[in-house]
């Protein structure tokens, strides 16, 4: 072997019997590590499935363009889930107006059509918080699974 290089397989010999010893803890540490990649990868995607189920059990549904920007990202050993691209998603999640602690009085406004509409806000409807808090026995299972068959 090239000096500085780790052996990755060592015979040695000792009352007339030959062992050989192979270190496998790359392979090891590969397969740990694929493991844990899929596991958080599917703890992502069940979060958003939870999340977008979420969102239609409370009706927070009209075009769909919320449920649909609901993403995940595996950043190492940490899933964040949440939305991108959606200005409107942190109203939904935590409420608008006098259902807000220290939130704003009614109010008036016109849409894009020029209609005008009183309003008092709109009650919290979470969807992401509930989609990573509410489930993590079964985030643990599900990494644990995927660990014990690497």
């Amino acid at each position: 072997n090239k000096e500085g290089e780790i052996m990755a397989r060592q015979t040695f010999s000792t009352h007339g019997f030959e062992y050989t010893f192979e270190d496998n803890s790359g392979e090891i540490l590969a397969a740990f590590q694929n493991a844990l990649e899929r596991g958080m990868e599917s703890i992502g995607q069940k979060a958003v499935n939870y999340a977008v189920k979420s969102l239609r059990d409370q009706k927070a549904w009209d075009t769909g363009n919320l449920a649909s920007h609901v993403s995940y990202l595996v950043d190492g050993e940490e899933v964040y889930v949440g939305v991108q691209g959606v200005e409107y998603a942190p109203y939904v999640e935590l409420g608008t107006g006098k259902y807000v602690a220290g939130g704003s009085p009614p109010w008036v406004y016109q849409d894009d059509e020029g209609n005008w509409h009183w309003t008092a806000g709109n009650p919290a409807r979470p969807f992401i918080v509930p989609a990573a808090k509410d489930h993590t026995q079964e985030y643990r299972d599900i990494l644990e699974d995927s660990l014990e068959n690497a």
